[in-house]
């Protein structure tokens, strides 16, 4: 078994989450932070299972605005 690892870091200019008052639901499945900006609540959650799956594990760092 190989000690080896892959960090994958990804960056946006979104308007960030409230992660004091959302942290435990960023990755779950249908929610959303922003009732303006238009979505489904599904990418996160649909990127954390397969990472998972897979043996791997995901974080998320935000900040509002």
């Amino acid at each position: 078994m190989s000690d080896e690892k892959m960090i994958l870091l990804f960056k946006d200019n979104g308007c960030g989450i409230d992660l004091t008052k959302y942290g435990g639901k960023v990755f779950g499945f249908y929610h959303r932070f922003h009732p303006n900006i238009e979505g489904k609540g599904l990418d996160l959650f649909m990127t954390k299972t397969p990472v998972e799956t897979l043996g791997g594990t995901i974080k998320v760092a935000s900040r509002e605005g």
